[in-house]
């Protein structure tokens, strides 16, 4: 998914894996950030996939979320400004377009 994101205009920052909220929230309040995306395929230590929805869309009520994996079709709530991409066409269609996937929500 970086890969193809990297082919497009959209300059992805990889943070890898188990990155906390604080440190995501520092390099949004230093870096102009529009969108952040999460492939979400493992089970959450720290809570439930819902509950850590609700911690990032507090967290980051500026920008648009974007996730992706097996966690994203368990997901019960619904969530202002949040995108899930539910198939491989839906992540090869923000990859290549995020603009407009951003906008089909």
């Amino acid at each position: 998914m970086r890969y193809l994101m990297k082919k497009t205009a959209l300059r992805p920052v990889y943070f890898g894996t188990d990155v906390c909220l604080e440190d995501l929230k520092y390099y949004c309040s230093q870096q102009r950030v529009s969108c952040l995306y999460f492939h979400l395929v493992t089970h959450l230590i720290r809570g439930e996939p819902d509950e850590y929805l609700k911690k990032l869309t507090a967290a980051f009520p500026e920008q648009q979320i974007v996730i992706s994996g097996n966690l994203g079709q368990t997901l019960k709530g619904v969530y202002r400004k949040l995108r899930i991409l539910r198939s491989l066409g839906d992540m090869q269609e923000f990859a290549c377009n995020p603009q407009r996937a951003l906008c089909s929500t």
